[in-house]
């Protein structure tokens, strides 16, 4: 009887919607890489300027430094993609908005 039990819980919890979300560090590192690589972000930065610094302003903001301008980017959610109207499960997926470049005069 206690094996019969024991299935039919182990099935139960199997049965509960799992999320796959990245581990806080990872997912950082992911949202690093995209706005190292994004075309948004180069071009927004004055022509033939390199990124020297990218840094973490609070939650979902970064903000890029190139010589003497600096630039911020906002990560904004995306839809889960949906299987027969259920989200999937998986890392987060989401958008870069790249602000306008700040420059100062030295």
């Amino acid at each position: 009887m206690k094996n019969l039990l024991m299935a039919g819980m182990l099935f139960g919890m199997s049965c509960v919607n799992a999320y796959a979300a990245l581990p806080p560090w990872a997912q950082r590192s992911v949202e690093f890489k995209a706005i190292l690589e994004d075309q948004g972000v180069m071009k927004a930065l004055p022509h033939g300027s390199f990124i020297q610094s990218l840094e973490y302003i609070g939650p979902d903001l970064y903000r890029v430094s190139a010589g003497r301008c600096t630039l911020d980017v906002r990560v904004k959610d995306r839809p889960m993609p949906e299987y027969q109207g259920v989200p999937m499960v998986g890392p987060r997926h989401f958008e870069l908005e790249v602000g306008m470049s700040v420059c100062t005069e030295d």
